[in-house]
């Protein structure tokens, strides 16, 4: 398909061969062989963006154009991992958690790709225009608006946009391809502002209680203490 192109395209993992040719004729030491992990995680998550969008692409129509991609920030998970919710570890947290969302609009669709910050591809979705109610955008706080997708059935496909413009580019596209979708826009207000500061002090709260609960379990003596 055409689209291929296209779509590696919005892949922004990028490693030259100049870059990996240098590494044949230097000496292994920390500094290097820090770069050349960062480079091989670099080149996985590059492979990983590639499998997603083929899977993808193999549910497009024939004569389907891809009109615009962009990834984000899956809702609400890096808060929960920040809270500790069931004491993850970090590599259970690379490879189970969404963490990223991205987004795929076509003239004829929504895909949506749920992957892991190594963007392999947890789950993938597949929406015709007629199977969403409506887009909403709306303003959270300074810096950070919150993009659902609404389907008629399933779970809302929630996007974290913080000081990020590429949501406002795909609804522009939306409305400059008068594709058939209904978008909702939220401004800010003082309830939103209120409600949005009691769950970052309930979040702050939460984490101190399971922090202060690890160290407690911790502390030296403890056993002995109610004997």
């Amino acid at each position: 398909m055409e689209d291929r192109e296209k779509l590696i395209s919005y892949n922004d993992v990028f490693i030259s061969q100049e870059e990996i040719k240098k590494y044949e004729n230097e000496k292994i030491n920390d500094a290097v062989l820090l770069k050349m992990k960062t480079n091989m995680k670099r080149l996985y998550k590059r492979a990983n963006m590639e499998e997603a969008f083929e899977k993808v692409e193999d549910q497009f129509e024939k004569d389907e154009k891809v009109k615009y991609v962009f990834w984000a920030e899956t809702y609400g998970v890096r808060l929960a991992q920040g809270m500790g919710y069931g004491y993850a570890s970090i590599s259970s947290i690379w490879t189970s958690w969404p963490t990223k969302t991205a987004i795929i609009l076509t003239d004829k669709s929504i895909s949506v790709i749920e992957a892991n910050d190594l963007y392999l591809a947890l789950k993938i979705k597949h929406y015709n225009f007629k199977d969403i109610d409506y887009i909403e955008n709306k303003n959270v706080n300074k810096g950070f608006d919150l993009l659902t997708i609404k389907p008629l059935l399933g779970q809302d496909i929630k996007l974290e946009m913080r000081h990020s413009e590429k949501h406002l580019k795909f609804i522009e596209v939306i409305k400059e391809n008068k594709l058939d979708m209904r978008i909702k826009k939220i401004a800010r207000n003082n309830k939103d502002k209120i409600a949005y500061g009691i769950s970052i002090i309930l979040a702050i709260l939460i984490w101190i209680l399971l922090l202060w609960m690890v160290i407690y379990r911790n502390l030296p003596g403890l056993e002995t203490r109610f004997k």
